[in-house]
């Protein structure tokens, strides 16, 4: 069954519970980090990090910040950086998360998709199905790969996990209405091996898939 998608912007997380998360990024960019609650607290939140290793040249800035996203520049290449996080609330402090994050010249994983892109028609109520995008074969380089995060225009980053393979299908879910009509980009923003390692894409260099959703017909009343 397919999951609708959120078009609301959120940063990507990545960090790991328990084994510490190997990530591997392009030397000299920076992204942002997030983490999430998965408790369902509703007091508020502080957030303390911890940035360390001559892989991240802003430790000091990322260090500074008490809410859950962080901005994080990277060095030159190789260098190793670590990540670490935990909240606080009503007095109490969580578990850390970490994230090793290793800065690379060259990416582990890459990624290509079969079709650059497809065009679907918008849904509306004769065509109440519509505007669902097909699935789309993906082909990975690299090696065996278990797992992608991708976004769609840069909404909410969406996982997905499978069995090791050098491709998979990807079958995002999509209700685009005439409203909507026009170009939408599906970006894959990490890709995650078979042995654990995690290649984040630094913007404007991830694989994408183009969806082109046409224009129906829009009718006065009857009269």
């Amino acid at each position: 069954m397919k999951t609708r998608i959120l078009f609301s912007a959120i940063a990507v997380f990545v960090f790991a519970s328990g084994l510490m998360a190997q990530i591997e990024v392009l030397q000299n960019t920076n992204r942002d980090f997030s983490v999430n609650l998965t408790n369902g607290i509703t007091d508020p939140v502080t957030y303390t990090w911890n940035a360390s290793g001559a892989g991240i040249t802003n430790s000091a800035a990322v260090n500074a910040i008490t809410a859950n996203t962080v901005n994080v520049t990277f060095g030159a290449a190789p260098s190793t950086g670590n990540l670490t996080v935990y909240g606080t609330a009503n007095g109490c402090s969580g578990d850390n998360r970490t994230a090793t994050i290793n800065v690379v010249t060259t990416l582990t994983f890459g990624a290509t998709f079969a079709d650059a892109s497809q065009t679907v028609c918008p849904q509306t109520t004769t065509n109440p199905t519509g505007g669902d995008a097909a699935a789309t074969v993906v082909n990975f380089t690299g090696g065996n790969v278990t797992g992608i995060s991708y976004t769609i225009d840069n909404g909410a980053a969406v996982s997905i996990s499978f069995g090791a393979n050098t491709s998979c299908f990807l079958d995002a879910a999509t209700a685009f209405t005439n409203a909507q009509a026009g170009a939408h980009t599906i970006r894959i923003i990490s890709i995650t091996g078979e042995s654990g390692t995690t290649s984040l894409f630094s913007a404007g260099t991830e694989p994408t898939h183009t969806i082109n959703v046409t224009t129906a017909p829009e009718i006065s009343n009857i009269f």
